[in-house]
C-alpha cells in the first residue's frame, strides 16, 4: 500500500481537507507509515522532507475534524463506516475527547447502529472509562458476553486487550457465568477455562460455578465423540525374550495408530539388581536426557505451532500438549509394566528407592542420615499414596540440608517445619544450570534456527527441512538460494556470529554454539557440567552477552514447575495431588493406583536428580562420562 499512501499524502491540501470521517481516517492511517519511517523506494531526502511536512498538516486536519464532532452530528458523521476502520475510529474519538462531549447513551447507540461490536468497544480503554455504565448494560444484556470475561481474566491468548467497566459487580459476573454455562451452544473451550479457574483469579467464580462448568464440558465432549470416534492413538508395552536389543519401538494400525515399545526380557533378567533397576529408568526407559534433564516437563519446544495457535489456554495453566500427554501415558505404562515384572522377582520399586537413600548414598559418597521408609504393601493404594507424600518431602528436606551443611543433623532436620519448595532445593555444585534469558536476540536466534515456522527452512528451489540447522547442515545452500526477504534473516544470524556466508555456501560457524542453542530450544536450560570444554567457552560467552543466566539448584525451572504441576496448586489445571490427599479423598482404587504411579515417577525422578548431583560432584573413576550411571 506504500504507493497509495504516498499518493494520498502528496495530494493532500490544507485548503481542502477531508470532509468525511472515512476520508479523515484514511489520511490518518496513511501518515502512520511515514511516521514509522516507511517511504516508497526512490524517495530521496527532499521527497521525505516534503512528505513529513504534509504529515504535520494532515495531523492538524484530523484534529480539527474530530474536535468538531458533538452530539448533534455524531450519528450522521460516523454513518456507514466499514468494519476495517472501527478500531481507528474508536481511537480517534477518544484521542480528541469526543466521548467527553457527548452523552454516553448517545455514543453507544451510534456505535451499535454502525455495527461496532461490544468486543471492539471493550478494546478501547477511553471509551470504557467514559461510558462505564452504558457498556455494563450492554455486556449484561447477553450471556454470550461472558466469553469476554473469560478472555480478560482467564485466557492467556486474548484476541486483543480487553477493558471492563469498573461498575461490574461480583454478582454480575456470577450471573453471567451461570447463564453462559446453560447456553445451548456454549463454547467447550470457555467451559474448560471456567472449570479450571481459581476463584481468586476471576470475580464471580466459585467452586459451584467451576463444578457446573466441568459437568457441562464433560457432557459436551461426550456428545462430540458419540457419533465421531475421532483419530485414536495408543501405546502398547510388551516384554519380548527374542528381541536382540534392550528396547525397540514401532507403530502399527489397529483401530487407530498404536506405538508399541518392546523390552527384552533377556536384558531385564540380567539387570534386576538394585543399581541396574535405577539405571534402567535412566537408560532403558529414558526418564532423562543425555544431560540428566527430565523429559516429563511441558517444554515449549514440544508444542507445535498448530497447538499454540489454536489451543486456548488459561493465564495460569500449565502449558501441556500432545507430546507431553504421550510421554505422560508412556512413563506411567512403563512403571506399571516394570513394577509387575519386578514383583515377579520379589522386588518392590519402593524398596529400591529406600536402598538408594539408606545404603547407596552412604557407601558411595559417605552421605549418611538419609531415610526413606517404603509404604506397607498390604495397605490400599490410597494409604500408600498418603504415606509416600511425606516420605518424598522428607528426602527433599534431607538433601536440602545435606547440600547446605554437608551433613544431616537429625535435630536440625526435625526443627524445620516449613513445606518444601521444589523450586528452591539447593545443589552441591557451582554453576550447575544455565537457562535462556529474556533477551530478545537469543530468542530470535533460536526461533530462526529451530522453529518449524522459521523463514529459512526452505530455499527458492523447493529444498526444505524440519528446521534451518538441518537444511544448512545436510545440503550445500548458497546465499542466493534464498529470497531477499529470507536473506535479511541470514544477515541477522551472520551478524550475531551464528552463521557464516562465503561464496560457496551458508553454514553454522561453530558446532559447540549450535549444540548449546539446540539444547536451549529443546529444554530451555542446559547442564553446564555436561558441556565439553569448547562448549563451556561458548556458554560463558553467551552469559556475558546476557543470553544465558545461571541457576544453582537441584532442579531446572521447568523441572520444578513440573513437580508443582503434579503436587501443588500453582497452576489452574494442576493435579494438586499433595493437597487432595491431605484431606478426605474420594475415588476408586484404580484411580488411587494411577496416582501411586505418578508419585513413583516423581520419586524416581528425584532419585535420578540427586544421584546426578552426587556423581557430578564426586565422579567415580569407573562411571560413565555422563555421570548418571549408578556405580
Amino acid at each position: 500500500m506504500i504507493d497509495r499512501v504516498a499518493e494520498l499524502v502528496r495530494e493532500f491540501s490544507a485548503d481542502s481537507p477531508p470532509t468525511s470521517t472515512v476520508d479523515t481516517i484514511e489520511h490518518y492511517e496513511a501518515i502512520q507509515f511515514f511516521k514509522e519511517g516507511i517511504f516508497p523506494e526512490g524517495h530521496d531526502k527532499q521527497d521525505i522532507s516534503a512528505a513529513n511536512a504534509k504529515v504535520l498538516q494532515i495531523e492538524e486536519a484530523v484534529g480539527r475534524y474530530f474536535s468538531g464532532l458533538s452530539e448533534e452530528n455524531l450519528i450522521s458523521s460516523i454513518k456507514e463506516i466499514d468494519y476495517e476502520y472501527h478500531e481507528r475510529l474508536l481511537e480517534l474519538l477518544g484521542k480528541y475527547k469526543v466521548y467527553n462531549r457527548c452523552d454516553a447513551d448517545v455514543i453507544i447507540s451510534a456505535l451499535i447502529a454502525e455495527g461496532v461490536h461490544v468486543r471492539e468497544m471493550v478494546g478501547d480503554e477511553s471509551l470504557v472509562k467514559a461510558c462505564d455504565y452504558s457498556i455494563r448494560k450492554i455486556l449484561l444484556s447477553s450471556s454470550r458476553n461472558a466469553e469476554l470475561f473469560v478472555d480478560h481474566f482467564l485466557s492467556e491468548a486474548q484476541q486483543s486487550q480487553i477493558y471492563l467497566p469498573k461498575s461490574l459487580t461480583s454478582n454480575d459476573y456470577h450471573k453471567m457465568y451461570t447463564e453462559y454455562i446453560d447456553l445451548k451452544d456454549a463454547n467447550a473451550t470457555y467451559l474448560q477455562l471456567i472449570a479450571g479457574a481459581k476463584p481468586k483469579h476471576a470475580p464471580g467464580i466459585d467452586d459451584k460455578i467451576r463444578l457446573k462448568a466441568k459437568r457441562r464440558y464433560d457432557s459436551e465432549v461426550s456428545k462430540i465423540f458419540e457419533g465421531n470416534s475421532g483419530t485414536r492413538f495408543g501405546i502398547e508395552i510388551i516384554f519380548d525374550p527374542d528381541i536382540p536389543v534392550p528396547c525397540k519401538s514401532d507403530s502399527y494400525e489397529s483401530n487407530g495408530r498404536i506405538t508399541r515399545y518392546a523390552y527384552s526380557t533377556s536384558w531385564l533378567d540380567k539387570t534386576y539388581d538394585y543399581p541396574s533397576i535405577l539405571n534402567n529408568f535412566i537408560h532403558l526407559f529414558d526418564f532423562v536426557s543425555f544431560q540428566g534433564l527430565m523429559v516429563f516437563p511441558a517444554y515449549h519446544s514440544q508444542r507445535s505451532t498448530i497447538e499454540s495457535l489454536f489451543g486456548k489456554t488459561g493465564k495460569n495453566d500449565y502449558k501441556t500438549g500432545v507430546w507431553f500427554n504421550h510421554l505422560d501415558d508412556l512413563s506411567l505404562l512403563q512403571i506399571h509394566a516394570y513394577r509387575g515384572y519386578l514383583k515377579s522377582k520379589g522386588i518392590e520399586i519402593e524398596s529400591v528407592i529406600s536402598w538408594f537413600f539408606t545404603k547407596y548414598l552412604p557407601i558411595e559418597f559417605g552421605a549418611y542420615g538419609f531415610m526413606f521408609i517404603p509404604s506397607d504393601t498390604r495397605t490400599s493404594f490410597l494409604q500408600r499414596v498418603r504415606h509416600l507424600f511425606p516420605e518424598m518431602e522428607g528426602v527433599a528436606h534431607q538433601f536440602s540440608l545435606y547440600a547446605e551443611e554437608h551433613e544431616i543433623d537429625p535435630e536440625l532436620l526435625t526443627m524445620s517445619s516449613k513445606q518444601i519448595r521444589f523450586h528452591d532445593i539447593p545443589t552441591q555444585l557451582n554453576k550447575k544450570y544455565l537457562f535462556q534469558s529474556d533477551d530478545e536476540t537469543v530468542a530470535a536466534i533460536i526461533y530462526q534456527l529451530y522453529n518449524d515456522q522459521s523463514s529459512i527452512t526452505r530455499t527458492k528451489d523447493g529444498r526444505k527441512a524440519s528446521d534451518a540447522i538441518e537444511l544448512l547442515s545436510s545440503q550445500l545452500v548458497r546465499y542466493d538460494d534464498f529470497h531477499p526477504w529470507q536473506q535479511n534473516c541470514i544477515d541477522f544470524l551472520v551478524t550475531q556470529g551464528i552463521l557464516a556466508n562465503d561464496q560457496d555456501h551458508v553454514y553454522p560457524t561453530n558446532e559447540s554454539q549450535v549444540a548449546i542453542l539446540e539444547t536451549l530450544f529443546q529444554y530451555s536450560s542446559l547442564n553446564y557440567c555436561y558441556l565439553t570444554e569448547a562448549q563451556r567457552i561458548e556458554a560463558d560467552k553467551m552469559v556475558e552477552k546476557g543470553w544465558l543466566k545461571p541457576r544453582d539448584y537441584l532442579l531446572t525451572e521447568e523441572e520444578a514447575a513440573y513437580f508443582d504441576y503434579c503436587l501443588n496448586a500453582r497452576f489452574s489445571n494442576g493435579l494438586n495431588l499433595r493437597n487432595r490427599y491431605s484431606h478426605a479423598t474420594q475415588g476408586s482404587e484404580e484411580e488411587h493406583y494411577k496416582v501411586y504411579l505418578i508419585v513413583l515417577r516423581l520419586l524416581i525422578s528425584l532419585v535420578i536428580k540427586i544421584n546426578d548431583d552426587f556423581c557430578l560432584l564426586s565422579p567415580a573413576p569407573d562411571s560413565l562420562s555422563n555421570g548418571l550411571t549408578l556405580h
